[in-house]
């Protein structure tokens, strides 16, 4: 449901709740892909993408994610099931886009299970993340930019993911750290991989990028000898052998260190295979996406199990205050009389259901939320987006810049005030010189004309 959320400064009295952990940090979405739908209606799938365990159309309230009709080396219809990107089919593709934003202050880990297998090893499963202010309703190029990095193959130029900040590609084939089909274009440094050569077997990760331009090659497992240095293989020949367990680390930090980890399941457990620095802010939420693709080589594509928590426990209550940008692209700077739009993610980090969940933000009249009831950590319904909009005022250009702060509070079911940490968000404004100012003169003395005469004192009576 949609409702008007205001709420005053004074209400935000703090108190406890009991909050989902995971790994350290705080449950923020699970999801296993092992029933006949999944709730959350944030699951958009494209081209292949299906659901193993389904066999009837989703019903009108879960996401469409429906049954699947591509079945070459697949598993057979029914649960436990799986999230399918591709089959063994020649010349497939699909993807699933999680449409939500999630937060980013506290970091972000995602773990998965990823399954390659049935074919003969093309091309593999990519993984990213997105700038959660974007609107992302497409991947990124099929082929071996693994549904993240932009491509010209056959010269069709694709877009790579919009708004895009990360790509992780498990890469079975090897073409995802070469810089062939156009990727990379706009990149200072190309990748140090050069096509046609092809590096199998390897993690890669690309950086940010938007529409054509980006996503350069910023590290991999392949070493100097052009071999990877995975201490295991992505892909096996059946499905029982192929379930590979991913968990990829983004630290919260405004330059975020990732890291990878991979558990082969080969009685080694889950060991560190690529660590990164970002070379440029990450965005205050992200959104993410799996996807898969098969050419002229084959193999099939299966994610199962997702759960994504912070990397630092959150608040109880989360506040992201962010410029919304699901619209428009936003300018670099605003000016004097423009409106800018913001979203306010709230996400619930507690075990309990919480109600009158509202937003409050001293500059902004009305703030309006996507629902004002949040279900517990990691289900369909603990986060919501709420949004309003504020106009550069003449204080705003003065100063070159405008600040604000938000805050959230929602009731637990013991009707306690559960309240959120503040988020505050600055954008820069050009800046207005102040007025001149012009004193006004002051009147001047009137000087009486010299005739030559003296005054003489009064005469007559004079006052007592």
């Amino acid at each position: 449901m949609t409702g008007l959320a205001l709420i005053s400064a004074n209400a935000l009295l703090a108190t406890a709740s009991p909050q989902a952990h995971a790994a350290g940090g705080s449950v923020i979405l699970s999801e296993t892909f092992t029933g006949s739908k999944v709730p959350d209606r944030g699951v958009h799938p494209l081209a292949d993408a299906c659901l193993t365990g389904a066999i009837t159309p989703p019903p009108p309230s879960a996401s469409t994610i429906g049954p699947c009709t591509h079945t070459t080396s697949a598993p057979l219809p029914g649960t436990p099931g799986y999230l399918q990107l591709t089959d063994a089919e020649q010349q497939r593709n699909g993807s699933m886009i999680y449409n939500r934003p999630l937060p980013g202050n506290g970091g972000l880990r995602v773990e998965f299970e990823q399954y390659q297998y049935g074919g003969n090893g093309a091309d593999g499963i990519g993984f990213f993340l997105a700038d959660g202010s974007r609107n992302v309703t497409a991947p990124g190029a099929k082929g071996g930019s693994l549904g993240y990095a932009q491509s010209n193959y056959g010269g069709v130029n694709e877009n790579g993911v919009p708004g895009g900040y990360l790509g992780v590609g498990l890469d079975a084939w090897g073409n995802y750290a070469t810089d062939g089909n156009g990727r990379g274009t706009g990149c200072a440094t190309k990748s140090p991989h050069t096509a046609p050569t092809r590096f199998p077997n390897a993690v890669t990760l690309r950086g940010a990028g938007d529409g054509f331009d980006g996503y350069c090659v910023l590290a991999s497992t392949i070493g100097a000898d052009g071999r990877s240095t995975l201490p295991g293989s992505l892909r096996a020949d059946t499905l029982a052998d192929a379930k590979r367990t991913v968990v990829i680390e983004v630290s919260a930090e405004a330059r975020p260190t990732v890291t990878v980890s991979i558990d082969f399941h080969d009685g080694n457990g889950s060991q560190q295979v690529l660590k990164y620095t970002m070379p440029k802010d990450a965005p205050k939420t992200y959104k993410f996406g799996f996807s898969g693709s098969t050419g002229g080589v084959r193999d099939t594509h299966l994610i199962r199990n997702l759960k994504v928590s912070s990397v630092k426990p959150l608040d109880a209550l989360n506040l992201v205050k962010q410029v919304d940008q699901s619209k428009h692209k936003q300018p670099a700077k605003y000016r004097l009389g423009d409106v800018v739009p913001y979203q306010f993610v709230v996400t619930n980090t507690t075990t309990r259901t919480l109600t009158q969940v509202k937003v409050h933000d001293p500059k902004i009249k009305h703030v309006r939320c996507e629902d004002t009831t949040l279900t517990p950590a990691g289900t369909a319904g603990s986060s919501t987006t709420c949004t309003g909009t504020y106009k550069i005022t003449d204080r705003d250009a003065l100063r070159g810049l405008s600040t604000n702060t938000a805050r959230a509070a929602g009731k637990n079911p013991d009707g306690d005030n559960v309240p959120s940490n503040p988020s505050t968000v600055t954008v820069p404004v050009v800046k207005m010189p102040p007025k001149p100012h012009h004193p006004k003169p002051k009147p001047k003395p009137i000087k009486a004309p010299n005739t030559g005469r003296s005054l003489q004192p009064a005469t007559g009576p004079q006052p007592q």
